[in-house]
Formats: structure tokens, sequence, C-alpha cells
């Protein structure tokens, strides 16, 4: 069998989210990397629901390197995921770049469909 890892979900990326990954060294882009895969194969079943501003969001957390990621649905298409932050911070902070990017933004980039793995 091939590597070849089916995917039902196809992630959008908030512009600043992109940028946050772009900005991550080796080893957090691995871990932010197998986070995302599994977002594209379980959509929003993946991660732990947020609430309060967030109440649409989910988060994907890796302790040791205290990296999040927030997604949500895409509100027009059932298949997309959005990707609204990506990145090392405080779950404060985090939340409230969230909570703003989903208020005055939305999710335009097809970051993967650039680079594969």
């Amino acid at each position: 069998m091939g590597m070849m890892v089916p995917t039902d979900y196809h992630l959008k990326y908030f512009r600043q989210a992109a940028k946050e990954k772009r900005h991550l060294d080796g080893s957090q882009l691995k871990i932010v990397n197998k986070g995302l895969k599994r977002i594209k194969v379980q959509g929003m079943k993946a991660g732990k629901p947020l609430n309060s501003d967030l109440k649409d969001c989910r988060e994907i957390k890796h302790r040791e390197l205290d990296l999040r990621i927030i997604f949500r649905q895409n509100p027009n298409n059932k298949k997309h995921i959005d990707i609204v932050g990506i990145g090392k911070r405080e779950a404060k902070l985090a939340y409230k770049q969230a909570s703003y990017r989903l208020s005055y933004h939305n999710a335009s980039l097809n970051v993967d469909d650039i680079s594969q793995d």
C-alpha cells in the first residue's frame, strides 16, 4: 500500500495563519503538519472544541512544544476547514488573535496546494 492518505477535507488558511506556518522551524513544522493531516482526514472531529468567541472553532495542541492549531468549518463549504491560527503562544493571546481574525478577515489561501509535505 502507498503512503497516500485519502483526505476528505480541504484546508484554507487565513493569511496570518499561512504566515505563521512559514515561520515555524523544522521540528515545529513536523508536528504542525501532523496536526494538519489529522484535520484533513477528520475535519471537525479532530482536536477539542473551544468556547465563547471561538465556539465554532476547535484546536489541536501539542503540550511539550506549546504549539496550537486553531481551526473551524468553512461557513460556505462543508468540505473546507479554515486554519485560523498556528503557532507557539500562550492560550489567551492565541484565542484573542483568532477571534480578531474571524471578525475581520477570512480564509482564502490554499497553502497546501503549493507545498506537498
